[in-house]
């Protein structure tokens, strides 16, 4: 039988972890305003209320909340059963969500 044990004489993991956070809030605004962008570009316009209401807002350090404010941005996204859908939100977050997947993947390969 080979026993091996090994002592952790120095861990700096909650250290690096701690210094991880602001570069992932960094990328996950950066990604909440790619988002609002996007969304914006794609969304139709006919007063320009419904662009000019796509928002976004810091939530806490690892957190960004995308807003539509306006009361019809569902009904514009999603149809209805006398209007077809226009998405605009979705493929504003589906083009996104994959850079910001591989940017956390690059941060924490340090």
């Amino acid at each position: 039988m080979i026993k091996v044990k090994v002592n952790l004489l120095d861990n700096k993991v909650p250290k690096v972890a701690e210094q991880l956070r602001p570069r992932a809030g960094q990328l996950v605004r950066k990604a909440a305003a790619d988002i609002t962008a996007s969304a914006k570009n794609r969304a139709p316009v006919d007063t320009g209320n419904l662009r000019n209401s796509i928002t976004w807002q810091r939530a806490g350090e690892l957190t960004a909340i995308v807003n539509v404010g306006a009361e019809y941005g569902i009904y514009v996204e999603y149809g209805t059963r006398k209007m077809r859908a226009q998405p605009y939100l979705g493929p504003a977050v589906d083009e996104v969500l994959p850079e910001l997947r591989a940017a956390l993947r690059e941060l924490v390969r340090v």
